[in-house]
């Protein structure tokens, strides 16, 4: 009641300055740890893995940084508007879970009846589980206002401090989603087998060996994740400047050289 009060007697300006602080300062540190998680997850293996040609996923990334950078920094005012922190805590904690769910419960095409059921069942202990979060971000805006309202001298450092925080939560969380050794094994094979300049070094079907053919010796770029037609497998897909693309199936299991499965002409398969 206070805050619609407070908007209808002079809009944005009439917000407590501790709140608007406070969920400001959230909405930063939130935005900044979700741009570098979503440049870790699309940029670190370009980068960091220089003995294969990567492929930078240009619009991949922006959904990422959309869904980590803004969404966060959303998440972020939200958890820290409220005066009560465990309110805080729990509004963030629910909209992080939501946020999670929905994005994998789009990536897994779940019909929908039986997506809300999932939906139901899966929140809460997800809310659990990204508590942390919620809190972190809170606590952060909270640390922020009140080096604010004290004027402390080293607000610039305390802020630098947690700026640096922020980016370091992204960069460790997006460490977890870099591609695994057996999906860089399998990109090795595949990488090592177009080294060869040879039609028959990969498993083409006849229909498209000669498009296949007439692109070997020309430069191209790897995407790698995990296979849906294997459970122990990896989809490979080289991409050429002309827009053709090949995907192939690399089995990789521990102690035995990896395997081709197959491969097809065409854009990769849904992930």
């Amino acid at each position: 009641m206070a805050t619609k009060a407070a908007w209808a007697n002079g809009g944005w300006a009439a917000i407590p300055p501790a709140r608007r602080t406070r969920a400001f300062a959230s909405a930063l540190y939130g935005g900044v740890g979700g741009t570098v998680f979503a440049l870790v997850v699309g940029l670190a293996d370009p980068l960091l893995i220089r003995d294969l040609p990567l492929r930078v996923d240009g619009p991949a990334l922006l959904a990422v940084w959309a869904l980590a950078g803004l969404g966060l920094a959303a998440l972020g005012a939200l958890a820290a508007w409220p005066r009560s922190g465990w309110l805080g805590v729990l509004l963030g904690s629910i909209g992080v879970a939501g946020v999670v769910l929905g994005v994998s419960l789009i990536q897994a095409q779940v019909w929908v009846p039986a997506g809300i059921v999932v939906l139901l069942l899966t929140l809460p202990p997800l809310m659990v589980v990204c508590a942390p979060l919620a809190l972190i971000l809170r606590w952060l805006g909270e640390r922020h206002w009140r080096a604010v309202d004290f004027a402390r001298p080293d607000l610039r450092q305390v802020i630098a401090l947690q700026l640096a925080l922020a980016a370091g939560l992204g960069l460790v969380t997006g460490a977890f989603l870099r591609l695994p050794p057996r999906a860089q094994q399998a990109a090795r094979e595949v990488h090592r087998r177009l080294q060869l300049h040879t039609a028959d070094e990969l498993p083409v079907p006849e229909a498209e060996r000669a498009a296949f053919a007439a692109h070997l010796g020309q430069p191209y770029q790897l995407e790698a994740w995990t296979s849906r037609q294997s459970a122990s497998g990896y989809d490979v897909a080289i991409a050429y400047a002309d827009g053709f693309t090949l995907t192939c199936v690399v089995v990789v299991v521990p102690s035995q050289d990896p395997y081709l499965r197959g491969c097809t002409a065409g854009a990769p398969a849904s992930r």
